[in-house]
């Protein structure tokens, strides 16, 4: 199971307006959906917690694999008063789990679940949009990646969307490597920036790298990452 507990700033979300809540996921047994020649196997099921009956409010679930296109990995459900979800501590929780137990599937014994996507919005589409919208991108640790990428230096800073093949999903650049030599820099000579916060570790995450030393235009520069 994943829980997602997300804080509702008071000045930025309406509680007396509706929510919108979008989980992209899936729950599923790896075993036996390959026994079976990728089929079935699979069922997910995603909660809200209801601060004010203090029990756990179904949004819904699906039936989709792993394979499927992330459209149909979607549980999606619209409420009416935010405030009635968020607890005493200002969080709104949503749990997510593998729900393929039971009757249904009797041949299942591992119940993994992945998380890709948890969005919650209460923007009213008629005022002045004030914020109140929050995208949770997750990643699974066991499945980040170490890559690398290569690029000539033409000026600085060095934007990441720019090296050719880099990956999306970013998660953090571990060091940068004289190209040829593939001797690390010392992680003193230069800065790492985010050029955009608000997609931190989506495939839309975008980095610099500001060096502080002189004479590397021209230079081989390797970014070693991990996504």
């Amino acid at each position: 199971m994943h829980l997602f507990r997300l804080k509702m700033a008071g000045s930025g979300f309406d509680y007396n307006g509706d929510v919108t809540i979008k989980y992209y996921g899936v729950g599923y047994d790896p075993v036996q959906y390959a026994l079976d020649g990728d089929t079935g196997n699979s069922k997910t099921k995603a909660l809200v917690w209801n601060a004010t009956t203090d029990a756990w409010q179904s949004i819904g679930s699906h039936i989709n694999t792993i394979d499927d296109a992330r459209s149909n990995q979607l549980i999606a459900k619209s409420l009416t008063g935010l405030g009635t979800y968020v607890d005493s501590a200002g969080f709104l929780n949503i749990a997510a789990h593998a729900a393929n137990s039971g009757a249904d599937f009797a041949d299942n014994v591992e119940h993994a679940l992945r998380s890709y996507y948890v969005k919650i919005d209460n923007t009213n589409v008629a005022g002045v949009h004030r914020g109140n919208a929050m995208d949770i991108y997750v990643h699974d640790p066991g499945n980040i990646l170490l890559g690398s990428a290569s690029v000539t230096l033409i000026s600085e800073p060095l934007k990441t969307k720019e090296i050719p093949g880099i990956a999306p999903y970013i998660q953090e650049i571990v060091e940068v490597r004289e190209g040829i030599s593939k001797v690390a820099f010392d992680s003193n000579s230069y800065t790492i920036g985010n050029l955009d916060k608000g997609s931190s570790y989506s495939n839309k995450a975008s980095y610099s790298i500001d060096f502080d030393l002189d004479d590397l235009e021209g230079a081989q520069i390797e970014v070693v990452y991990r996504y």
